[in-house]
């Protein structure tokens, strides 16, 4: 793909990484969070719910154009 360098490509999925590391850790922390504390204004349940949700938004996001990423990443074959 012209105009994205191999190292742009590389800094975007080190990015994406980033936020698949972060969503592993969230899930493992819903796993043992006080449901029964669970309040609208804040508590440790529903803060990891809040970062789940942006966290599964920005991560479908940056996947919108993987199929242009793959096909970037095959052209210049970068491995990953």
């Amino acid at each position: 793909m012209q105009g994205i360098s191999v190292k742009t490509n590389q800094e975007h999925y080190k990015l994406y990484q980033g936020y698949l590391n972060k969503w592993n850790e969230i899930i493992e922390k819903l796993k043992t969070a006080d449901r029964s504390k669970a309040a609208a204004t804040y508590s440790e349940y529903s803060e990891l719910k809040r970062q789940e949700t942006f966290n599964a938004t920005v991560r479908t996001s940056m996947k919108c154009g993987s199929q242009r990423y793959s096909e970037a990443m095959a052209y210049q074959r970068v491995k990953w």
